[in-house]
């Protein structure tokens, strides 16, 4: 059987038919002229996956050395990829787009240029997510249905050590109340850094579930008692105060019916009345309001 790469010559001419099973004659096996067994071959990928290519060559002197360099055609030319100097080419860490490749083949004073294989690296798609982190998902009651500041979008399957960042063009809760296991959406989410061309978004949205926490209720105008001088109609006993996430409710009583109105007086007389936050312990109302006769009836 005749190797790879070898011939036969009859009287120094190639045998251009050697089916025979015997030749006549004087007969020799001689290296063919080096050349390619196999070229390289196209290849789709998809970012952050490697892709193997590999010429085979045959012919040449046995005793010269078949040395392989690989070639990555690019807008200036082509430029040799490092650590590719064998028969067998693993590329990695090409970027989304067509990459033109090929080997050149040096043994002896032969020079051989492959034909160039098209590597076709599609983006990697992936899936905006949500952080679960407590600052991401959680706020303090504020009645409005905003998204906690710290609300961050990840990016599940992004390539280690890639600078690409998701954000979020709104985000929401489902509405204002206080509450857990609340349904939080971002929209409009889009990818930004210098590595972002690599990737695409399966989806531009994104939900989880959140928290908003109830707000501690404060009273920020205490109520304040009028002074009053009887006039025979209905006068308001203070002015009113003022609460952050509550309601100042009035009694004039400590064990009454509280209630948002401010209580009003005709008669002359000293009067207390009794404010809390609703939901808070009653306070007394410093000072008690005080109404005074005047000095003569009012006509």
């Amino acid at each position: 059987m005749l190797a790879k790469g070898y011939a036969f010559q009859r009287e120094g001419v190639d045998v251009s038919d050697a089916s025979a099973n015997t030749l006549t004659g004087t007969v020799t096996v001689v290296p063919l002229p080096l050349h390619f067994a196999e070229q390289p071959q196209n290849a789709d990928i998809t970012y952050g996956q490697s892709a193997a290519l590999k010429v085979e060559v045959l012919g040449g002197e046995p005793q010269q050395t078949v040395r392989y360099q690989w070639y990555a055609l690019g807008e200036n030319g082509a430029a040799a990829i490092d650590g590719a100097a064998g028969a067998s080419c693993i590329l990695t860490g090409l970027a989304a787009g067509e990459h033109s490749i090929y080997c050149v083949v040096i043994c002896g004073s032969t020079n051989l240029r492959s034909e160039p294989a098209t590597v076709r690296v599609a983006r990697k798609p992936l899936t905006p997510a949500i952080s679960d982190a407590e600052s991401s998902v959680t706020k303090v009651y504020d009645a409005t249905t905003d998204a906690p500041a710290g609300l961050r979008i990840t990016l599940p399957g992004a390539e280690a050590g890639d600078d690409v960042a998701a954000q979020a063009g709104s985000a929401f809760y489902d509405n204002a109340n206080a509450g857990t296991g609340k349904t939080l959406t971002a929209t409009g989410i889009t990818l930004s850094g210098s590595d972002a061309e690599n990737y695409t978004l399966s989806a531009t949205t994104a939900i989880a579930q959140g928290t908003i926490q109830k707000a501690s209720s404060t009273i920020t105008t205490v109520p304040q008692a009028s002074a009053l001088t009887y006039n025979g109609f209905d006068q308001t006993l203070v002015a009113g105060g003022t609460a952050d996430f509550g309601e100042v409710v009035y009694s004039l009583s400590e064990t009454g019916t509280y209630s948002a109105a401010i209580p009003t007086g005709v008669d002359a007389g000293d009067y207390e009345v009794w404010y809390k936050l609703e939901g808070i312990v009653t306070t007394a109302a410093p000072p008690p309001p005080r109404w005074t006769r005047p000095s003569t009836r009012p006509p």
